[in-house]
């Protein structure tokens, strides 16, 4: 045997550990256990990355919160930051009430920033008894919906919301928080989620509560959750929220799996024993629970396994009785040179208990890799070189001189050869501890140390010179043996005396010679090889179109956004002789990565100034009867006292102005790697602007004192009057009456741009967005490359992405200059109509990623009214 090395690879030693068992306690000895495993969960879930920290801006986490809650909170973990005081001072309007009782309205900050709400404050709860209460829908959102629902019979009511409205929610909420709806149904195809963990729910809301939840914190497996809700109360006239609490997701029906202990790694024949923990949360025994257990080589092949604990066998099922806290089964193995895959599952299908309300704790797997063992050498994914320096032999290297005769005359030389034969592995090859033989000895000894260096690229595999090896499968290692002989000799003089016949003597001459023990020493060296997966998952995003009716005065088109490509790199390493790490070496990755995101808009339109409020100064003139020409500024209406309870009677001859007018507002947000106006907005403003449609089929009289229609086309004689011909003025074809341009179009334009961060600097941050589409992170669904494989990869620098939020608002006035436009003294009698609406618009014409949504639906009626036509301007002058 050789001797054992004094070095090894950081990485082996940590192959020679176990895993820590994960569990999850009911209360925890210290605050980090607590934020530690709600980490994990909201990991599992969201692919939110240590979440909760011990710091944050500055403020401490309140560990003893952190460790057992509240009473509120049934004595489980919540996280909140600094100091109660400060945050009930900040989050409370000026006049009211932070503390009473000795009860402070907030426990201290989220890990958001905002207000944490305390649930045993008095005034959380005032109003909330009361009748009609109008609930606000999508309170996280900028420039909130104005709409809300009736807590009684759930029905929806529309209105601006106060500023006191909007400021007290605002202290409350932070409008960047990572759970609203459709972010938490990205990740868990649920947008109720969190909502669903709710107490309390108001009934009229349980269909859609998540749409009115600020989620303040979120629920984890065994730490309480917090929402905030918001609400009119007294009619309109007054404001507040209502705190629900979010119960942890083990107070549900539920069996979950968990390794208690299992390695990382184990030498060839090594036993590897794997335990694994059932726990129950029902509160009723349970009876053929079905488990199974698939232990195999990473290729595929069978390898022979022994089960023991609570069952000896590899499948089956189990008994879990209410009173048992965990089933402890364990497997044990034999470690062959492949990795072993252990996968562990319980309740498969959910079909025995069937009413178990969380499956996705019920299967575990890990996959346990080859160790290296003592004498042999590894370069880890992430090396480029490995220096080592290792003893020629484990035993003592000697020469042994015997004396023939008479006594030694000089000292013993020679020298002990050492040849590398491998010199395209042995690299950088040096012998030390091996000077040439000149010493007065009979046994010459040595012991000489080889230094020499392990280069990847003699693997075949230069991933540095774009060279990159895709050896498979990953986990088993690419091998080469080298050998280093050695031999030699050594030589000393002696000299004897010589005994003539005749009694003389004289000196003779002789050498002693010896060889020292020759051999090979035979090395492995393996390189573990890894270059990246070629393909990522990637993200789903939406593809649709919200509220795509023509009722509906608000879209909300989602879309993925276009592709593009970015160069990664990954950062590889030299080690020392002393297993010592340096020089990190910046190495392009085999593979583009593409990024894609969800990109959406919100098209609003409204009337700002409708035709029923422009007209109705003169409409009520002429109820009133009055008569004052200045009251008459857009149309003049009959005022006939039979024509009182008719909306718009007019008498044709006179003047009749057409009016309005109308905003859309138009906000995209799109990804760009270019700073600047996107094509994407324009064209969408561009196709909004040019779907406006004002329509009537009133006749009128242009200076030549022909009948025409609002566009000033003739209109057809039709007996003694004249045929409707309905037209409608667009921004393209604007011009009316006599050629008078009767719609007019303003546009303001605001861009607001964040960069999408990213570091090729191990030690800085990288944007979620990026994660999502690297390989070695847990948010892109590969956390096990980097895990495995030491393989994560950053964007090259010198790379852009922009998340780009440009609003677009278009007011479109119609007759801005209120032109007397005169209708026809010869129009029939009868009812016409004015109305503006919205066409549908073809996306499939656009250039942008959202062609693929197809129709986007326009407005069927944004304004309207029906001018009843009764007699003429001659009935007046009779």
């Amino acid at each position: 045997m050789r001797k054992a090395l004094c070095c090894i690879l950081t990485l082996c030693l940590l192959f020679s550990g176990v895993l820590p068992a994960r569990t999850y306690a009911q209360t925890y000895e210290k605050a980090d256990d607590a934020l530690n495993d709600a980490n994990r969960f909201l990991e599992d879930k969201l692919g939110l990355v240590g979440y909760y920290i011990l710091q944050n801006n500055g403020k401490e986490l309140n560990k003893e919160y952190a460790q057992k809650g509240t009473p509120a909170f049934s004595n489980k973990p919540i996280f909140v930051y600094g100091d109660q005081v400060a945050a009930s001072m900040e989050a409370t309007s000026n006049g009211s009430q932070y503390v009473k009782n000795s009860i402070y309205r907030a426990m201290g900050y989220t890990v958001e920033n905002s207000a944490f709400p305390n649930p045993d404050f008095p005034h959380d709860n005032e109003g909330y008894l009361a009748e009609h209460k109008k609930w606000v829908k999508f309170p996280w959102t900028e420039g909130i919906r104005k709409e809300s629902y009736d807590g009684e019979d759930g029905s929806a009511s529309s209105r601006d919301l106060t500023n006191g409205a909007l400021n007290l929610i605002k202290r409350w909420t932070n409008e960047d928080t990572r759970f609203k709806p459709n972010n938490v149904e990205g990740y868990t195809g649920q947008r109720n989620f969190f909502a669903a963990r709710a107490e309390d729910v108001p009934p009229a809301l349980k269909d859609n509560f998540e749409d009115f939840l600020y989620i303040v914190q979120p629920p984890t497996e065994h730490s309480w959750g917090l929402g905030a809700a918001f609400y009119y109360w007294d009619g309109f006239n007054r404001f507040n929220y209502k705190s629900f609490l979010l119960k942890p997701f083990v107070m549900d029906k539920d069996l979950s799996a968990e390794f208690g202990s299992i390695p990382i790694g184990a030498v060839k024949e090594d036993l590897v024993s794997v335990q694994v923990k059932v726990n129950s949360t029902y509160q009723r025994d349970l009876t053929d629970v079905s488990f199974r257990w698939e232990i195999a080589k990473t290729d595929g092949t069978s390898l022979p396994v022994t089960f023991s604990g609570d069952s000896d066998k590899s499948n089956g099922t189990l008994d879990i009785p209410v009173d048992k806290k965990e089933i402890i089964l364990y497997a044990a193995f034999k470690m062959p040179n492949n990795s072993i895959n252990v996968k562990f599952q319980i309740n498969t299908g959910g079909t025995n208990p069937n009413d178990e309300e969380i499956l996705t704790n019920n299967t575990i797997e890990r996959v346990i890799v080859p160790k290296v063992p003592e004498g042999q050498y590894d370069l880890d994914y992430n090396i480029l070189s490995r220096k080592v320096k290792f003893p020629l032999s484990d035993a003592d290297i000697t020469a042994q001189l015997s004396l023939p005769r008479g006594h030694w005359d000089g000292n013993a030389t020679g020298t002990l050869n050492v040849d590398n034969q491998a010199y395209d592995l042995f690299r950088d090859f040096d012998v030390t501890n091996n000077p040439l033989v000149n010493e007065a000895s009979t046994t010459i000894v040595r012991n000489p140390e080889i230094n020499t260096t392990f280069y990847r690229t003699d693997f075949g595999d230069d991933p540095a010179g774009h060279n990159w090896l895709n050896w498979t499968p990953s986990w088993e290692p690419k091998t080469r043996t080298g050998s280093i002989a050695y031999h030699g000799s050594v030589k000393r003089p002696y000299e004897y005396t010589i005994y003539h016949a005749d009694g003389t003597t004289s000196t003779g001459h002789g050498t002693a010679h010896a060889s020292f023990d020759s051999g090979q020493n035979t090395s492995i060296v393996r390189a573990r090889i890894y270059n990246g997966s070629p393909v990522i998952t990637p993200q789903i995003f939406q593809n649709q179109i919200d509220n795509n009716y023509t009722d509906k005065l608000r879209k909300n088109p989602y879309w993925t956004s276009e592709p593009y490509n970015f160069d990664v790199i990954r950062w590889m390493y030299h080690v020392d002789e002393n297993g010592i790490i340096y020089a990190p070496t910046p190495v392009d990755g085999q593979y583009q990565r593409i990024f894609t995101q969800q990109c959406s808009a919100v098209n609003t339109a409204k009337a700002a100034s409708s035709m029923a409020q422009d007209y109705e100064r003169s409409r009520e003139a002429a109820r009133s009867r009055n008569y004052s020409k200045d009251e008459y500024d857009k149309a003049v209406f009959a005022s006939d006292i039979d024509f009182r309870d008719i909306d718009y009677p007019i008498k044709s001859g006179y003047y009749f102005n057409p009016t309005g007018t109308y905003t859309f507002t138009v906000k995209t947000v799109t990804y760009k790697t270019v700073d600047e106006p996107t094509r994407d907005h324009r064209d969408l403003v561009d196709a909004v602007i040019g779907s406006f449609r004002y329509e009537t089929d009133l006749m009128y009289i242009n200076s030549h004192q022909d009948p025409v229609n609002l566009q000033n086309e003739l209109l057809p004689d039709k007996g003694s009057s004249y045929k409707r011909k309905p037209v409608f003025l667009t921004v393209n074809d604007p011009w009316g009456v006599d050629e008078i341009e009767l719609l007019k179009v303003e546009t303001g334009y605001n861009k607001e741009t964040e960069t999408i961060y990213h570091s090729e600097d191990v030690d800085s941050d990288t944007h979620r967005y990026f994660k999502e589409i690297l390989e070695g992170y847990g948010e892109s669904g590969t956390l096990n490359s980097y895990e495995f494989n030491k393989y994560r990869e950053y964007i090259k620098d010198g790379q852009y992405m922009y998340k780009l939020t440009e609003t677009t608002t278009i007011t479109i006035r119609i007759n801005p200059e209120n032109k007397k436009i005169y209708t026809h003294p010869h129009m029939p009698d009868g009812k016409y109509y004015v109305k503006a609406w919205l066409e549908d618009i073809d996306l499939t014409l656009h250039a942008s990623e959202y062609k693929k949504l197809g129709i986007m639906r326009g407005i069927a009626s944004l304004d309207q009214i029906e001018v009843s036509v009764k007699g003429s301007m001659y009935d007046d002058v009779k």
